[in-house]
């Protein structure tokens, strides 16, 4: 099977497994009560597949969810922590953000880092796909429109700052994605992100039917992060780790108790006792996502 790497554009890559699609069906019923059955449709197995000269990986071939599967996710799920309005991963951006940075946020959601970055006088604009989030925002006088980042990049807008969150491992053309950052950044600008940590406990988890598509398409490592950084002519600045949040001790015990062999109850008295411990050392712990700046060296 020849498959294009969504990074290089060359068929440099490998399979890593393969899944049947009725699994991944069957899983997002079962766990969300969704019926994903027509994204899958002509396609009977779904890969990760690695791009051998950036470690990167990605699922094929392309299955994205659209604005009606999103939704009856945000409905039937907790996403109650994409919604907290200070992340760890906002705390460490303002760190890397100057009072005079022009700054630019790629898929706000509720847009409150944004609201707090107006708040403290920082020029910043916000682009979002979802019309509702753009008008609440809208009526909060903050500047942003709704617009996917190809268009915003034809207007020649020019940034010091991008940020986006949870947002480039649904993206599966990664290299356009890539690609309209550099154009829209000044020399020396900054591109910050977050993303899940696929070399975190999450890799572990085989009943995280989300980490798959049509959710996620793209999965990121520590290792892939510089490779594909240089190949777009970026400067890796910092990858950091989270640590382990404490909304997810019970997940990330319940991983581990299934990584050993034993069976998850969270009335067992060893669980319990188990997520007390983990809870009280969280910080030691490695947690759910990456937090990554990038420098633009080359235009």
């Amino acid at each position: 099977m020849n498959i294009i790497s969504p990074i290089t554009g060359t068929s440099s890559t490998k399979i890593i497994r393969s899944m049947p699609s009725s699994v991944l069906i069957e899983g997002y019923m079962k766990s969300s009560g969704i019926d994903v059955s027509k994204f899958f449709e002509g396609v009977e197995e779904i890969h990760r597949v690695k791009c051998l000269e950036t470690d990167y990986e990605f699922a094929y071939p392309k299955v994205l969810g659209d604005g009606d599967f999103y939704d009856q996710l945000e409905k039937s799920s907790d996403f109650s922590y994409y919604y907290k309005e200070l992340k760890w991963e906002h705390l460490l951006t303002e760190k890397y953000i100057k009072d005079e940075d022009k700054v630019l946020e790629i898929g706000f959601g509720k847009g409150s880092f944004l609201e707090h970055l107006h708040g403290k006088g920082i020029d910043c604009f916000g682009i979002e796909i979802n019309d509702a989030e753009v008008e609440n925002l809208k009526s909060k006088s903050l500047k942003v429109a709704c617009e996917p980042l190809e268009k915003h990049t034809e207007k020649g807008h020019k940034y010091d700052v991008i940020i986006t969150y949870h947002v480039i491992e649904h993206v599966y053309e990664i290299s356009e994605f890539f690609n309209n950052c550099k154009a829209l950044l000044n020399k020396g600008g900054k591109l910050i992100f977050a993303v899940p940590n696929n070399e975190s406990f999450l890799q572990y988890d085989k009943n995280n039917i989300l980490n798959n598509p049509p959710h996620h398409c793209g999965f990121w490592k520590t290792s892939s992060i510089p490779k594909v950084a240089k190949y777009f002519g970026f400067k890796m600045n910092v990858v950091k780790n989270s640590t382990l949040l404490a909304e997810n001790v019970l997940w990330y015990t319940r991983v581990q108790f299934m990584r050993f062999g034993f069976s998850p109850s969270y009335d067992n008295f060893i669980f319990k006792l188990a997520s007390k411990f983990i809870s009280k050392f969280r910080n030691k712990l490695e947690g759910d996502a990456l937090f990554t700046v990038l420098i633009k060296e080359i235009d």
